[in-house]
């Protein structure tokens, strides 16, 4: 965010005397030139201790490698030197040794050989941005400076062994640097890439207007991840797993800066949308057989519980799941931080730029819109587009949060909700005379910290004075603070703004598909019966209801219209697999499942309303199914939904191979198919149990060996 802001003060900066750049450095091969005793050192001038230093040090020099060639291995190779690549530690370990640049570009600063660019009256100077490898040189653009940069990274070279590759490195400059000031500053560092620096950790330094162009790379991961899993044969429940576990996931880092086109957006889910029900991306073959937006209800709710990515996307800017809801979670993460973080760098950056002298909410457009509140505030003529995306998240955190009083020094009695009181904590009674902008604080008595009662009595009606009465005041002088509401600590989360804006649904509705997911059976026995339940299944007269052209007879018996009420519950076929299954279900008028089902059926529309009649009757301690159950094990119901998922497997044999199964085959395979399932599944549970118990062994020694090592360490004589 930081970078993003200073070259959009490099690009807009068109006057004055003085112009800037900005150097992005390809560092050589830095992970590996990493050399160890340096490595050493810079961690005891960092002040660590002996023994720590010592175990990390191991970490990073007991490597060895191995070549694989013609399925042999040659080896082992022992490195001297380096870092290895993708090992957690190595990141901040690599930033270590940047801390030597670091402090060499600081040295620079205090003589007066650099100079940062500061974006706004009062901002920070920033001179550099350095994250491991990845790093940005910002300075004025003289030949003075730039002999100076030149100089430290020479110096740098020499003494840290961490070559730059001017060749890759890139710099853009400020426009109102002449042409000829350019050419020489090219010349000197020996840079040959001038103009956009193009990204930085991953995402662009700059946005134009084509924001569709420059963020479409999102799009574009998204179809080349679904595109290589084209060709593997997946179903309903592993490309569940897939879209969940990792395309959600490749959008998050940028939505957490960025507020994505909405174009952009519906083109992701859409590409997600024809994944999941197995047609192609941009034809319109195939059927979409639910509403993308009912699938992304939780699961307990009757969705699949994919992410709104547009809600999550402001969620992070607001600490700032449909991908749009997406969006919007990740952008309120980001803006939260602004609030609870204010000495932070970004923090400071923005606050002297967009709200300078103010608090985020009271934030005002002074350089665009001088002395407008910033919720009444217009976007202005050229803000950031991360400035515009935090926009997003203002009014839902002002909505879904409250002050936490500590001095009342910044909390206003009549613009701010600080009354704890979820449904409304704002002030309802009237703004008294010359008070409409006064403090929490002059609510306090002059000689101690309490409520001043006769004052809060005449100013505040009966149901404010309560509430205020009842705020207990901090006796350490304690900063006000914000809360959000709809955490019980009082931490934003993206899941708690995700739950939010998702809205509630009926509990009822929830008990209904909570118990189903519960259930101990295959995953995609669990979501063909999620597709059976909502009316998505390739059913003749589901098929018609769809405009496609095929004969509503059920293929099965030649006798009724095909449903899938009909083909699980009143077909006789599937009556002969209920009496064959010993599964017994207690009724006023029936003793066997079949009986009961077609008697039930009668009042039933749905496929839904027969499982919601059916586990009224069943003992809830012994079932997992739909409702409260009865008289059923847990391993009855899961039979009975293996069942089914075997009756429309011998309807698809019959209308696609023409291969006719038994009930005592269907029963058969579904009582072997949850048997193996279950067996696999409690050896696995064996193992994760065994293994676990290792690693609390292992923890458990662990604690006790780093106590001794810290007494050690932290002793008088270590001292």
């Amino acid at each position: 965010m930081v970078a993003f802001e200073t070259h959009q003060y490099l690009k807009r900066k068109r006057q004055g005397r003085d112009g800037f750049l900005a150097l992005k450095l390809d560092m050589s091969k830095a992970f590996d030139r990493v050399e160890w005793p340096l490595l050493q050192a810079m961690l005891h001038k960092f002040g660590f201790d002996n023994k720590w230093i010592s175990l990390i040090m191991k970490c990073v020099s007991t490597v060895d490698y191995h070549i694989a060639h013609d399925g042999n291995l040659i080896g082992p190779i022992l490195p001297t030197r380096g870092l290895r690549q993708g090992d957690p530690i190595s990141p901040y370990l690599f930033i270590i040794i940047a801390e030597g640049l670091s402090a060499m570009i600081k040295n620079a600063e205090s003589k007066g050989l650099l100079h940062g660019i500061q974006i706004a009256r009062g901002a920070p100077k920033i001179s550099h941005l350095l994250f491991a490898d990845d790093s940005f040189l910002f300075c004025k653009a003289t030949i003075t400076e730039t002999q100076a940069v030149k100089l430290i990274l020479d110096d740098y070279a020499s003494a840290f062994e961490q070559f730059v590759n001017f060749n890759k490195s890139s710099l853009f400059f400020s426009p109102n640097v002449t042409d000829n000031l350019r050419a020489s500053i090219c010349s000197i560092l020996r840079v040959e890439g001038v103009g956009n620096s193009g990204t930085y950790l991953g995402l662009p330094s700059l946005i134009g207007r084509n924001k569709k162009e420059i963020l479409g790379f999102l799009k574009n991961k998204v179809l080349n991840k679904i595109h290589s899993w084209d060709h593997k044969f997946l179903s309903k429940a592993g490309k569940e797993v897939l879209i969940k576990s990792v395309i959600q996931a490749l959008p998050a880092y940028a939505m957490s800066v960025f507020h994505i086109q909405k174009d952009i957006i519906r083109e992701i889910e859409s590409a997600i949308n024809a994944f999941w029900w197995g047609a192609e991306y941009g034809s319109r073959k195939g059927i979409h057989w639910k509403a993308w937006s009912n699938m992304c209800a939780p699961k307990d709710w009757g969705g699949i519980g994919f992410r709104r990515f547009d809600l999550f996307n402001t969620a992070l800017l607001c600490k700032q799941r449909r991908f749009d809801l997406f969006n919007t979670a990740l952008l309120c993460k980001q803006a939260w931080r602004l609030i609870q973080h204010p000495t932070s760098l970004v923090a400071r950056v923005y606050q002297a730029k967009y709200y300078p002298g103010t608090s985020f909410f009271d934030a005002r457009k002074a350089k665009y819109y001088p002395g407008t509140s910033f919720f009444d505030a217009r976007i202005g003529s050229n803000p950031s587009y991360i400035w515009n995306s935090l926009l997003t998240a203002k009014d839902i955190i002002r909505r879904h949060s409250r002050w936490r009083i500590g001095n009342g020094n910044t909390v206003k009695i009549w613009k701010d909700k600080w009354l704890p009181d979820n449904s409304n904590p704002s002030i309802t009674t009237a703004p008294y005379p010359f008070m409409q902008d006064a403090n929490v604080a002059s609510l306090f008595t002059s000689h101690s910290k309490c409520w001043d009662t006769e004052i809060i009595q005449e100013i505040f009606n009966r149901r404010d004075v309560a509430l205020i009465s009842n705020i207990p005041l901090s006796i350490s002088n304690r900063e006000d603070k914000l809360i959000w509401m709809c955490e019980e600590r009082g931490h934003f989360t993206v899941k708690s703004y995700y739950r939010v804006i998702l809205g509630e649904h009926s509990a009822d509705t929830k008990k209904d598909w909570a118990t189903m997911w519960k259930c101990r059976i295959p995953p995609k026995v669990k979501t063909f019966m999620w597709q059976a339940c909502s009316s998505c299944l390739p059913t003749a007269d589901l098929l018609r209801a769809k405009r496609v052209n095929c004969d509503t007879l059920c293929r099965m018996c030649h006798n009724s219209d095909e449903s899938i009420l009909h083909l699980l519950a009143h077909y006789p076929f599937a009556s002969l697999c209920w009496n064959l299954s010993d599964i017994n279900i207690s009724s006023s008028a029936a003793t066997s499942l079949g009986d009961w089902f077609v008697q039930n059926s009668k009042n039933a529309t749905s496929l839904g309303d027969w499982f919601v009649q059916n586990s009224k009757n069943l003992e809830k301690s012994k079932c997992n199914l739909m409702l409260n159950s009865k008289n059923l094990e847990k391993s009855k119901c899961n039979l009975m939904l293996m069942i089914c998922w075997y009756l429309w497997f011998a309807r698809n044999e019959k209308v696609w191979n023409n291969v006719s199964l038994t009930p005592a085959i269907i029963v058969e395979k579904a009582k072997a198919h949850l048997y193996e399932w279950t067996t696999i599944v409690e050896k696995a549970k064996a193992h994760l149990y065994e293994w676990t118990t290792v690693q609390d062994k292992a923890k458990a020694h662990l604690y006790e060996w780093t106590t001794v090592q810290d007494k050690d360490i932290f002793s008088p004589q270590s001292q």
